[in-house]
């Protein structure tokens, strides 16, 4: 199933029957997307992202 798009997701932490649940987050975008093309041994990438998003490019499956 995983995260979708627009989907809202929370997050539960439990220790010996006590639980505390974290702030109601949603998802805004689920795949960032490259707006130029990935070139082998290019040091330049550009694409569209959510503002403060943190997006890790792999080269070869990382």
């Amino acid at each position: 199933m995983g995260l979708q798009e627009n989907g809202t997701f929370q997050v539960r932490a439990t220790s010996n029957g006590n639980y505390n649940d974290s702030d109601r987050y949603m998802v805004l975008q689920e795949i960032p997307a490259l707006t130029t093309e990935a070139i082998a041994n290019s040091t330049y990438i550009s694409g569209t992202a959510v503002g403060q998003s943190v997006v890790d490019i792999w080269e070869n499956g990382g």
